[in-house]
């Protein structure tokens, strides 16, 4: 869970009613926990303290579910997208709304969203209804854009309104509306976006064990040349994390625009595991790329820990024919071992070790297809442990499942995500502010003390 808010110190408590959660600080605004399993259904306040007295109380912050009797359909503002991500008066804008599922059984069709913009306190004005053609049980689907051509500029208020009609029985009827603030520009004759054509962390790599990490953004505009103010200003980054309670990617931290043309340092998130960064490009009429490029890299300190019934998640990119070997050594505790291939079907091959507690579980496989390869650790109890990763051209043996203790335990059949999931290329970002200098010159006046 993200806490964030302002004044937040390294020496407050924080509980979810009656149950203290360890938390990271990440810095005066920000704070990281995590959320031990097992906390009963319900819904619960934050509560922060120092000293023993309570400072702060956010109400109803955090909701347990029960996955097998829930089935609710939600969205967050941040995922109401629009296309372009600049509109301006008197142009086409599409609107549309990534639409996230709590739990669930079997898949829906055709789940219907309804937008609305209202001007000023004006009465709401129906743009359309769409749709999301599919989404499974605790997944996440963009609905099919609606389109709208806002008359004048100015600010407007989107309400997008999911399952209109209550089509759906839904554990919660009362959570289908979000709202966003969308302000209209003037027209402008540069109305092109930028596209991106490259963006790497760290050059490239797929791993650092330090949260300290370098990003650089190269984009082209679709009339160079052309003195229009296509030539670029701004370049913004999200780092996008997948959340297994909410079974969706979230943001945790983004910049502000910063200045194009020139590598940024970025301190990752302290949590380990895979995460997608994401970039934005903005040129100097204002005009935001479309969709984001996106960038993924593992973060593996050292030492690594989780909770029991936690998981860490990495990706790992690796040609066909090459040697994978995966080595998880426990300080202390239980952990279990799983490899899930690209694109990965039930039914298919997939490789694990569950070896009982304090032992090592390694798997080394020849690579069958190139391609990202899903690594999963679980928490079987808390443990501590050392995560080795190593690539080479060849293989001394290969294993597929390694199970010395298979009367104890059951390998998991499926993956904690699904090995195609990442981030949404289209996520709201705010608009570019730029400071302009200039430079007003005013005569200088002279009066003589002496005479009249």
């Amino acid at each position: 869970m993200e806490i964030y808010g302002a004044n937040l110190s390294s020496i407050l408590d924080f509980q979810l009613g009656e149950f203290a959660i360890a938390t990271t600080w990440i810095d005066d605004t920000h704070v990281s926990a995590r959320i031990p399993a097992g906390l009963p259904v319900g819904i619960y306040d934050l509560i922060v303290s120092q000293g023993g007295q309570t400072v702060a109380i956010f109400s109803n912050a955090f909701t347990v579910i029960d996955s097998q009797s829930m089935n609710d359909l939600v969205a967050d503002p941040i995922f109401m997208w629009t296309n372009p991500a600049l509109p301006r008066v008197g142009e086409n804008v599409q609107f549309g709304l990534i639409v996230q599922r709590l739990g669930g059984m079997a898949g829906l069709n055709a789940v219907q969203v309804r937008f609305e913009v209202q001007e000023n306190g004006q009465a709401p004005i129906l743009v359309g209804t769409s749709t999301v053609p599919a989404i499974g049980a605790g997944d996440s689907v963009s609905s099919i854009g609606v389109e709208w051509r806002p008359p004048v500029r100015g600010a407007y208020t989107v309400t997008a309104t999911i399952d209109p009609d209550n089509q759906i029985a839904e554990t919660d009827e009362n959570n289908n509306q979000v709202r966003r603030t969308l302000t209209i520009q003037p027209s402008a004759q540069d109305t092109q976006p930028p596209q991106i054509d490259s963006f790497t962390v760290n050059q490239g790599t797929n791993f650092t064990s330090d949260r300290t990490v370098t990003l650089l953004t190269a984009a082209h505009g679709m009339d160079e040349g052309v003195d229009s103010g296509s030539s670029f200003g701004h370049v913004l980054y999200v780092e996008m994390h997948w959340n297994i309670g909410a079974q969706t990617w979230v943001p945790v931290q983004l910049t502000d625009w910063l200045p194009y043309g020139e590598p940024h340092r970025w301190q990752l998130h302290p949590a380990p595991g895979m995460r997608y960064l994401q970039a934005w490009v903005a040129d100097l009429a204002g005009n935001i790329s479309a969709s984001s490029a996106k960038s993924l890299i593992n973060f593996a300190p050292d030492t690594d820990s989780l909770l029991a019934a936690e998981t860490r998640i990495l990706r790992i990119y690796v040609q066909q024919g090459h040697c994978l070997r995966i080595t998880t050594s426990p300080i202390g505790g239980d952990s279990d071992l799983y490899i899930w291939p690209p694109i990965y079907q039930p039914g298919q091959p997939y490789w694990y070790s569950i070896n009982g507690s304090e032992a090592p579980d390694n798997v080394e496989i020849i690579v069958p297809e190139t391609g990202q390869y899903q690594v999963e650790i679980d928490g079987v109890t808390a443990t501590d442990f050392v995560l080795e990763v190593r690539i080479a051209e060849s293989c001394v043996s290969h294993q597929f499942g390694l199970v010395s203790e298979a009367l104890a335990k059951t390998p998991r059949t499926s993956p904690l995500i699904n090995t195609m999931s990442e981030p949404p290329g289209i996520v709201v970002v705010p608009p570019v502010q730029f400071v302009i200098e200039s430079k007003v010159y005013l005569p200088s006046v002279m009066r003589s003390s002496k005479g009249n």
